[in-house]
């Protein structure tokens, strides 16, 4: 989504359970493979488990172009999941019907009205909005008994995930404040002196405690 309230694009992913509409989301840095296996994983533990089969879009950083095949370095992140991945076919928007139905609702609903001051900030209000009045979004069961999307959701059965996120790594550019230090999620993060207004790279390894820093010198 473009015009992020807090300056550039935001990159949402979500997630959707089409039997029952249930969607999850998360906000990521970029659209790069690493963060949109970070994302999938966040967008999954918020489900509380994972489908068999994933049903994604034509993604070039999980389809290969042209092709049917998941991408060599994505198929490993399915293994990882005990999934399969199915690509949306060309031309067939019914087939993702649910998905679309909940873009256009979390796009009018939660994207619209957003005044987050930063990202941090939008995912939070993003869980809330979609366990909340996304959840109680009316439905009916086959019989016509009224129920809700979260009640439909909560009977659906799910794989168990695995205790770790796929380890992946996360790479993201950093400028150096005049105090020596590199913010990363939250936190921030202390350089040797001299390095003010130098960009860095930073590396995080998904399940990992540890932050890399490096200089374009290789150091």
């Amino acid at each position: 989504r473009r015009r992020a309230p807090w300056g550039g694009t935001a990159y949402v992913l979500l997630g959707t359970l089409p039997h029952s509409s249930r969607t999850r989301g998360v906000l990521a840095e970029s659209m790069d493979q690493a963060h949109l296996v970070e994302a999938m994983d966040g967008v999954l533990r918020r489900f509380g488990g994972t489908p068999r089969i994933w049903r994604t879009d034509r993604l070039a950083t999980v389809i290969r172009p042209g092709t049917k095949d998941v991408q060599a370095t994505f198929a490993p992140v399915v293994k990882h999941y005990g999934a399969i991945v199915e690509p949306c076919p060309p031309r067939r928007g019914n087939r993702k019907g649910a998905v679309e139905a909940a873009v256009h609702f979390t796009s009018g609903r939660w994207w619209r009205p957003l005044s987050a001051k930063n990202p941090e900030e939008a995912q939070l209000l993003l869980d809330r909005f979609l366990s909340g009045p996304g959840d109680a979004r009316p439905r009916r069961t086959s019989l016509g008994a009224k129920t809700t999307v979260g009640e439909l959701a909560d009977a659906e059965p799910l794989l168990a995930l695995p205790a770790l996120p796929f380890p992946a790594t996360i790479t993201a550019v950093r400028p150096v404040d005049d105090n020596a230090t590199v913010a990363f999620r939250g936190n921030r993060y202390s350089v040797p002196p001299g390095l003010s207004g130098v960009t860095l790279e930073l590396r995080h390894r998904l399940a990992s405690s540890t932050l890399e820093v490096h200089a374009a010198s290789g150091a």
